[in-house]
């Protein structure tokens, strides 16, 4: 199993992250690889997510506690199998704003495990990118 650790940290406190963040439905509004969300009526807790490229990526919601949210992938257009994440907000170690985390396991599929991983860091990189703005 692959795992992927990422972080970044924000100016904005943490509620502030979270807050954009904490709608599972929502996701378009921040990660700028997507353009909208619906919810997926064929599946419980899942969003089908519309891509910049017009394909589409479906995730489903396990769970959501405090200001973590953790999910899988159903389907969408990455090398990957299995990919369960968590994406976190914490309080900043090192002082003000925001400590933000995004863990992910996978298992390659369909490519080499280095372009996996590199597929995988972009999407999610993107995403903290722009909550870190």
């Amino acid at each position: 199993m692959t795992q992927l650790h990422l972080k970044v940290v924000s100016e904005a406190t943490p509620d502030q992250v979270w807050d954009r963040i904490s709608d599972f439905y929502s996701i378009h509004t921040w990660q700028p690889l997507m353009t909208a969300t619906t919810p997926d009526p064929e599946h419980a807790d899942a969003r089908r997510m519309t891509l910049v490229d017009g394909g589409t990526a479906v995730e489903q919601l396990i769970e959501q506690t405090g200001r973590s949210c953790r999910y899988r992938l159903l389907s969408g257009p990455v090398p990957v199998r299995d990919y369960e994440a968590v994406l976190a907000v914490h309080d900043n170690p090192q002082g003000a704003g925001a400590l933000i985390t995004w863990d992910a396991t996978f298992e390659p599929e369909g490519a080499d495990e280095d372009t996996a991983v590199a597929v995988m860091t972009g999407i999610l990189q993107a995403g903290l990118d722009a909550l870190a703005r």
